[in-house]
């Protein structure tokens, strides 16, 4: 599974707002939207009503999904860059992928297999390739669950030291709650700014049935009180917690929303 596409169009909207669009065959037959072109520059409109429409700059493939590593792994199965924002995964590691433990959402076959980790020097050498180009304020670093007490917190370590040494851009956490507080901390010590534990299904009975790994081993409370714990830790705004629109009842997503914000938590609504 990639994690990013060089096929993906990226289109700059108005105020700043960048949207990647993919170009999967048949994955957008439902966007009501189209992008086309107007006057002489690209628009997007609604394809039932093509006098509502905003202007959009076209942006071309980031030449860093061009990148292999020396083992000849390509970017895309490990990051991914968009304008500001970078995601990178140098592990593809987690005790989930089997399939009765995985969650209902994973992009990641079993099939693919666990590679090696990605070397630090190499996930410095593709940020600095994407920097030639996108104006990278915000790199994620994102960790599957390895079955261990921290959370994957001290694997991810010294990719933060090597980004914090080379670059001036906010680092975030991508991860899983740790077993004690003590981890929270020491993430936001090594210097992480943001922190996601991404609980993902707000209903009890779904992420049981959605996410039985980390039901099972993690559990829906801790993910909360994980969650209310670095909120005390990290800058307002610095925690963040994903609740996916559209595999619950949005009465049950509001309940969520509410639930986060009450504890300062930011939630992101990433649709499925």
């Amino acid at each position: 599974a990639l994690f990013g596409s060089s096929g993906d169009i990226d289109l700059l909207l108005p105020g700043g707002t960048w949207a990647s669009v993919p170009m999967v065959r048949g994955l957008m037959k439902t966007t009501p939207f189209i992008l086309r072109r107007h006057e002489g520059s690209f628009v997007v409109s609604l394809e039932t009503n093509p006098s509502l429409m905003v202007r959009a700059e076209v942006r071309p493939p980031a030449k860093v999904f061009d990148f292999r590593t020396n083992q000849g792994v390509p970017f895309g199965q490990f990051g991914t860059v968009h304008g500001p924002y970078m995601a990178l995964s140098p592990t593809n590691r987690c005790t989930f992928i089997d399939a009765n433990k995985r969650c209902g959402f994973c992009g990641v076959s079993p099939q693919d297999g666990a590679r090696d980790p990605i070397p630090v020097d190499e996930v410095v050498e593709a940020i600095h390739r994407a920097r030639d180009e996108h104006p990278v304020h915000i790199v994620y670093l994102s960790v599957g669950h390895l079955g261990t007490e921290d959370g994957g917190v001290r694997f991810i370590e010294p990719y933060i030291e090597a980004i914090k040494k080379h670059f001036d851009v906010l680092v975030a956490v991508d991860g899983l709650p740790p077993r004690t507080d003590q981890w929270i901390d020491r993430t936001y010590a090594m210097g992480a700014d943001a922190i996601s534990y991404n609980l993902e299904i707000f209903d009890p009975t779904l992420f049981e049935q959605i996410c039985p790994g980390p039901a099972q081993a993690i559990g829906r409370e801790r993910f909360l009180d994980a969650l209310e714990y670095a909120a005390t830790v990290f800058p307002s705004g610095g925690t963040a917690c994903h609740l996916i629109v559209g595999m619950e009842s949005l009465e049950s997503t509001r309940a969520g929303i509410d639930r986060l914000t009450e504890m300062g938590v930011l939630p992101v609504l990433p649709l499925y």
